[in-house]
């Protein structure tokens, strides 16, 4: 699979900027990038420019939205499920 074949969807994962600096690396190597947010924070810390989608209650019910979300933009998901500690590695290498 090229890497502009690849696309990543960012949902819920730490705060702060892991997430945002994780998709700009992957644009580097010409992979799509999305991300679903649920506050301002999410907001706040992707990066401008990236596309980006506030979730909110008037949107109805989450997994109905997700799998609409995927469908119409063929994203795979990528999430972080790990807790902080396992990503400080990460966070150290993109510093």
């Amino acid at each position: 699979m090229a890497d502009q074949d690849r696309k990543f969807l960012f949902l819920q994962g730490p705060h702060g900027p892991f997430f945002g600096q994780v998709a700009q690396r992957l644009r580097a190597t010409g992979a799509g990038v999305a991300r679903v947010g649920f506050n301002r924070g999410d907001q706040h810390f992707w990066p401008r420019g990236l596309p980006y989608t506030a979730y909110g209650p008037q949107m109805g019910d989450f997994s109905a939205f997700l799998r609409g979300y995927i469908a119409a933009t063929w994203f795979f998901m990528a999430t972080a499920a790990r807790t902080m500690q396992q990503h400080a590695p990460w966070q150290a290498a993109l510093a």
